[in-house]
């Protein structure tokens, strides 16, 4: 790997983490802003948001196999 290619790979990296948190402050704010409109106790949300991050962390691997998948049959 040469080092342009390494440079880009960490950018992209950076560029992966800040959307990831970007994504879940602006979800998990409008999801408990929902939640809390519709009557849901905030300990009820915020252990239905850890349970479904856990998930999500765990079954990451499985999506991104499907999504490579998807892009693949999609010719993309």
């Amino acid at each position: 790997m040469s080092l342009l290619n390494t440079f880009k790979f960490d950018k992209n990296l950076k560029r992966f983490a800040v959307d990831s948190i970007a994504h879940t402050i602006f979800y998990g704010v409008l999801g408990a802003v929902i939640a809390l409109a519709l009557g849901i106790e905030l300990k009820v949300y915020l252990a239905m948001s850890i349970i479904g991050t856990a998930i999500q962390i765990v079954s990451g691997g499985f999506f991104g196999r499907f999504l490579d998948l998807v892009r693949r049959l999609m010719g993309v």
